[in-house]
């Protein structure tokens, strides 16, 4: 069935997303949070707000930080549910699969990470985000202890196939470059058999984060020297197969990424990584440039899926925010390397 597309599809879903999207935290906000100097004080800020409802479990005469993150977490649970039950069906079974099967996808990931260097089960656990995962299988997963065990515990799941098919390439490079890859062309394919039955601005939504997939993929793929074999995923807006192939070096990657609208992102995020060695603060900047470009979209068309995207993809950076403050807090981390892992 082919959705309406026009605005008036979505003006009860955008009223709603208007009265949230005023309760969102400002830049400031959030920079005042990692400057204060406990949990508890983090907690009674909270209290007053629109996460009350969900971390009343939390406090009492000593705040649980472990409880306190996972109520935050569960915040964004329940406002995503509240937000896609005002949506057309087909938009809201497509949103579903989008947001919540990317999450899904990301927690694979750090279990898959996680795993590989043989860190604690629990602190995997505390790294994950509230899905539709069960809380018994995500206690078995994360406790493997090899990825040959994870890829065998996810023997009924749609993971399986994607993970078990990358395996021989994972123990030959022992690098967990191609588990993720496999997983990313897993999860772009899934979103690309929804196309034909979604909005304009989801397709671009869509394109867009297979763009950020590859983006990463290239830069990690060139800094480890490693093949590229196989590592491209289909479906993206401005990155080609041709121009991923074309950079074979990181001053390749700059000019082909040039004639794209993430240059500057990427810019910055190699200067992170020439200081930490890591990609972490390349993919948010990424994130955030998607959030800009449908900031923008949302602007001109309102009452539009721009409009709803927008709003969970901030809200996904609020909860990613203030679940770093506590943490950070809980372990005594200064403030000011707080305020730079900060979204």
């Amino acid at each position: 069935m082919k959705l309406l597309r026009s605005g008036g599809d979505y003006s009860y879903a955008y009223g709603v997303v208007s009265g949230k999207g005023r309760k969102l935290f400002s830049r400031k906000q959030i920079e005042d949070l990692a400057m204060y100097k406990s949990v508890g004080e983090i907690t009674a800020f909270l209290e007053g707000t629109e996460y009350e409802r969900d971390i009343h479990g939390a406090v009492g005469k000593k705040v649980d930080p472990i409880k306190l993150e996972k109520s935050i977490l569960n915040h964004f649970f329940r406002i995503f549910r509240e937000i896609i039950s005002t949506l057309p069906q087909a938009d809201k079974e497509t949103m579903e699969e989008l947001i919540m099967g990317n999450i899904e996808a990301e927690n694979m990931e750090i279990i898959i990470r996680m795993i590989h260097r043989k860190l604690d089960p629990e602190e995997t656990g505390h790294m994950l985000t509230p899905c539709r995962w069960k809380d018994d299988f995500v206690s078995d997963i994360i406790s493997s202890q090899s990825i040959k065990e994870l890829v065998e515990k996810l023997g009924k799941t749609e993971y399986h196939e994607p993970l078990e098919q990358a395996l021989d390439k994972y123990e030959d490079e022992k690098s967990t470059v191609p588990l993720e890859t496999a997983l990313e062309k897993f999860l772009a394919k899934k979103w690309l058999t929804l196309q034909e039955k979604i909005a304009e601005d989801l397709k671009s939504y869509i394109e867009m984060k297979i763009d950020a997939m590859n983006i990463r993929s290239l830069l990690r793929l060139i800094t480890e020297e490693r093949s590229r074999e196989g590592a491209f995923v289909e479906g993206g807006k401005y990155l080609t197969r041709k121009m991923f192939d074309e950079a074979e070096s990181i001053e390749d990657a700059l000019k082909v990424l040039n004639r794209t609208p993430y240059i500057n992102a990427v810019k910055e995020g190699l200067e992170y990584y020439g200081k930490s060695k890591s990609f972490v603060h390349l993919e948010n900047i990424l994130y955030r440039e998607n959030v800009q470009r449908f900031a923008d979209e949302a602007l001109f068309n309102p009452p539009s899926m721009s409009s709803i995207i927008l709003f969970i993809s901030r809200k996904k950076m609020e909860i990613k925010n203030l679940r770093r403050i506590v943490v950070c807090k809980a372990n005594d981390v200064p403030q000011n390397e707080i305020k730079e892992l900060l979204l």
